[in-house]
Formats: C-alpha cells, sequence, structure tokens
C-alpha cells in the first residue's frame, strides 16, 4: 500500500476498501432515506490522495473530498484524471469550503483526522454548515488513551507531557525496535538520536489527542447530536473501566464518534 507521498495508481486503488464503520454508515443512510446512491452526497473530511472519494464515485456516489496538504492531494489526480473526472472539482483544499453552498452533503465523514486538527472549533462549525438537517457524520480516530500511539506504533508516548521526557523514551522505543516499520521517508539513514527528533516533532505539532467528551459537546454546540463509542470491547469489561479511560480509546484505541445534524 502506498503512502501519501506516492502516486496513486489503480493497482493500489484495486486493493484498498474503505472503512466498514464508514461503509455501513453510508449504506443506512441510503436505506433510511431511499434515496439512490448517485443522489446522496459524500464528503471525505481529510481525503489525502482520494482513495476513499474514488472507491465511493465507482460505487456511484456523489463523493468528494478535502484535504489540508496539497502536495498529498495532488498525487491522487492522475489516477481523477484517466477516469474522466475532474479532480479540482472533487478534491478541494480545505480553504475551497468557503465557497460550497451551505446543507451541501448528506454525509461527511473522516479516519485518522480529528487527532491531526488543530482548530477542531473550525471544523466542527464547518461541518455544522455544510451537513443537511437530518444528515450525518462518522469520524474513526484513535482515542488519547490508547496503549499504542497510532502513528508511532509506541505505547503511551502521546501520555507523556510535551518535553524532554517524551523525546527521551522515543527514542529509547527505538533501541528497542519499536517504530513504523521501515521507519518514515524523513528518518531513513539518519542516526537513531535524529530519528527520535523526528518523532518527538511530528507527535508535539501535528497530534492533538482530546477527551472524547469535550468533542461530543462541541459537535453538539454546533447543532448535532452527538455519540461515542470504542471499538473492539465488549460491554461487560467497558463498564470495569473508569469512564475516563473508557471513552477515549483504551485499550485499544479505536474510538467512533457519530453524528446526526438536528433538523431546524
Amino acid at each position: 500500500m502506498g503512502t501519501k507521498h506516492d502516486v496513486l495508481t489503480e493497482a493500489e486503488l484495486a486493493s484498498y476498501s474503505l472503512n466498514p464503520v464508514v461503509a455501513d454508515t453510508i449504506a443506512t443512510f441510503r436505506e433510511t432515506s431511499g434515496l439512490e446512491p448517485s443522489q446522496i452526497r459524500i464528503l471525505d473530511w481529510g481525503c489525502g490522495r482520494g482513495r476513499s472519494v474514488a472507491v465511493l464515485r465507482d460505487q456511484g456516489y456523489d463523493a468528494y473530498g478535502v484535504e489540508i496538504d496539497e502536495a498529498t492531494m495532488r498525487n491522487g489526480f492522475a489516477l481523477f484524471e484517466n477516469r474522466g473526472w475532474q479532480p479540482s472539482r472533487l478534491l478541494m483544499l480545505l480553504s475551497d469550503l468557503e465557497g460550497v453552498p451551505n446543507g451541501s452533503f448528506h454525509l461527511i465523514f473522516s479516519e485518522q483526522v480529528f487527532e491531526h486538527v488543530f482548530d477542531l472549533e473550525h471544523a466542527a462549525r464547518e461541518q455544522a454548515r455544510l451537513t443537511r438537517p437530518g444528515g450525518l457524520g462518522i469520524h474513526c480516530f484513535p482515542g488519547a488513551l490508547g496503549i499504542t500511539e497510532d502513528h508511532l506504533f509506541m505505547p503511551c508516548v502521546h501520555w507523556l507531557p510535551k518535553r524532554t521526557i517524551r523525546r527521551a523514551v522515543i527514542q529509547a522505543m527505538l533501541a528497542l525496535g519499536k517504530g513504523p516499520e521501515g521507519g518514515w521517508i524523513e528518518t531513513r539513514g539518519k542516526p537513531r538520536r535524529e530519528q527520535a527528533q523526528v518523532y518527538y516533532e511530528y507527535l508535539n505539532h501535528r497530534t492533538y489527542y482530546r477527551d472524547t467528551a469535550a468533542i461530543c459537546r462541541l459537535f453538539q454546540a454546533h447543532g448535532f447530536t452527538a455519540r461515542s463509542e470504542v471499538a473492539g470491547m465488549s460491554t461487560r469489561a467497558r463498564r470495569l473501566l473508569p469512564s475516563y479511560l473508557r471513552r477515549n480509546g483504551f485499550p485499544n484505541n479505536a474510538v467512533r464518534l457519530h453524528l446526526m445534524k438536528r433538523e431546524l
């Protein structure tokens, strides 16, 4: 599977499948709304190279994507053009959303995006503006208290304060063989200390882990009903955990946020 640095290919897309939770939410909306796929407008918030957008359009949905990283997004343009799609219309920069009319989408989703959003207030406000009354949101992201940090694949490093101790622990984890398999492009060929610095800077400045209850309150304040769940844990096991752990992805990280835009 390619990375954001690679051009999206047909071979990669053929082996890619939509997040099952997102796919189920879309299928349920289709059934309950009575709309045909071509009538359902969907926005992938943080679309990357546009893989999910391409899969959904193949399934007949009127799908679009928005992304903050233009270089990453453009790595999907060639595939879209080869299929006769206009990438500049279907894949947008975040700043382009200002020109999109209110209530344009039936459903907005994201996968591993919310933990990277610095201004979540802006995201909630824009998603509220863009979602039709009765429309849905489904967002899957790692919780603040999952044991293993989802990007570095190191245990508990995101629990530590953003100070020297975090960098020291990251370097120790690298010495123990923990970390992204094969390393990131930015770390290859560098000594361990410099690799640790790259990961430390990324964790400090590109991830924003929040209490899921606060995220729910934020979206509720912008006109959504909101509920969260942690995947892969039985109801009985959840009852044994303190609520703060329970709602924030402990132990396995996977949080799902379900939204519905309240009717006017």
